[in-house]
């Protein structure tokens, strides 16, 4: 326990550290015996409030937390993305005990958004000349469309086809990289669900 290169962190039915082990210490930018007595739920942020809401719950109800992507804060108050995984049991007086595991994944997440980042960028640089090609593409069409001889006409139909597909690829990269950055505003629109299915 003790010389993991896990964190762990032992907590009562409170929340309050009972013990942690020197990764422990080490990830909360700490020293040894400082973090016994503070409240761990304090410095554990999620996505919104109802999502720590329920973290706690599931811990005071006994049950297991796996994985869950969350983000602590450090006594120096920096931040640190990790995976917490949370068991749930009795000690030996019968007393309610948890066993906090704390994998930090912060330089993954920050690959992750430099990832999507760099998908966004690149997919706002393919904008432009995809607009470009598609315009005169059509121009070419609507211009010397009567002039061209069938054969040319369909190569010139088949490239603004592949000049569509491509843009929609391109925007379908876009959406993905504002899901993932959390900017995607979602348009709500009433459907009729028969059809749709």
């Amino acid at each position: 326990f003790r010389h993991s290169p896990v964190p762990y962190v032992l907590i009562d039915e409170r929340g309050i550290v009972s013990s942690a082990n020197t990764s422990a210490v080490r990830l909360f930018g700490t020293k040894e015996g400082v973090l016994e007595g503070e409240d761990i739920f304090t410095r554990i942020e999620g996505d919104n409030d109802q999502h720590v809401s329920l973290f706690l719950g599931k811990f005071t109800q006994g049950l297991f937390v796996n994985d869950e992507e969350v983000r602590i804060r450090r006594l120096d108050d920096a931040y640190r993305w990790v995976l917490c995984s949370l068991f749930s049991f009795l000690d030996a007086e019968g007393k309610r005990t948890g066993l906090l595991t704390l994998v930090d994944i912060s330089k993954q997440k920050q690959i992750d958004q430099a990832k999507t980042e760099f998908v966004s960028l690149a997919s706002h640089q393919l904008r432009t000349p995809i607009a470009a090609m598609k315009w005169n593409m059509e121009l070419l069409l609507t211009k010397y469309g009567a002039t061209l001889a069938p054969e040319e006409k369909v190569y010139i139909e088949r490239a603004v086809g592949n000049v569509k597909n491509m843009d929609l690829l391109v925007s379908d990269f876009l959406t993905t990289a504002r899901f993932e950055l959390g900017t995607l505003v979602a348009e709500k629109a009433q459907i009729a669900v028969p059809t749709f299915f």
